[in-house]
C-alpha cells in the first residue's frame, strides 16, 4: 500500500476528521483553561488585597487617631512582608499621607479623587479598589480600606 493510495476514501475523510476534531477539542479547553485560570488568579489577588486592606485599617485605627507615623509603622512593615504587596500607605481623612512604605522603587501614587469622595461619603467597612498604571508600564489593583473611629 503506498502513501498515496492511503490518503483516497473513507480512510482519507475519517483521518482528516479525528485530526479537525483534536485539534477542535484542544483549542476549546485552552481557551477555557486560559479564561478560569485568568478568572481565579483575579479572584484571589482581589482576596488577599481586601483582607490585606482591612487588616492594615483595623490596626492603623491609633495611628490614624493621633495622626502619627509612629503607630502606623509596625502594620505598615506587617503588610510588606506579604510578596504581593508593593506599597502600603495610610491617608488621613482628606487624604493627605500620614505614613507610607514600599517594597520597590516604584513611585506611589496619589489617592484617587473620586476615591477620596467614596471614603468620605461611604460608611460601609469594605474595601475599594482601583486598578492603577504606573509609570514604567506596569498595572496595579490598589486597595483602599476605610478606618473608622
Amino acid at each position: 500500500m503506498t502513501k498515496r493510495s492511503f490518503f483516497k476514501g473513507y480512510r482519507r475523510r475519517i483521518v482528516l476528521s479525528i485530526v479537525f476534531l483534536v485539534l477542535l477539542i484542544s483549542l476549546s479547553l485552552t481557551v477555557y483553561g486560559v479564561l478560569t485560570d485568568r478568572k481565579i488568579l483575579k479572584n484571589h489577588v482581589e482576596q488577599t488585597g481586601n483582607y490585606l486592606s482591612g487588616n492594615l485599617a483595623a490596626n492603623s485605627e491609633l495611628g490614624v487617631f493621633a495622626e502619627d507615623p509612629f503607630f502606623l509603622t509596625p502594620a505598615i512593615s506587617a503588610i510588606l512582608q506579604n510578596h504581593e504587596v508593593i506599597w502600603a500607605c495610610v491617608y488621613n481623612h482628606a487624604g493627605a499621607e500620614i505614613a507610607c512604605g514600599t517594597n520597590t522603587d516604584v513611585e506611589i501614587p496619589d489617592v484617587p479623587e473620586r476615591l477620596k469622595f467614596s471614603i468620605q461619603t461611604d460608611l460601609s467597612s469594605g474595601a475599594l479598589q482601583e486598578n492603577i498604571s504606573l509609570k514604567k508600564g506596569f498595572h496595579v489593583l490598589d486597595f483602599y480600606s476605610p478606618v473608622y473611629i
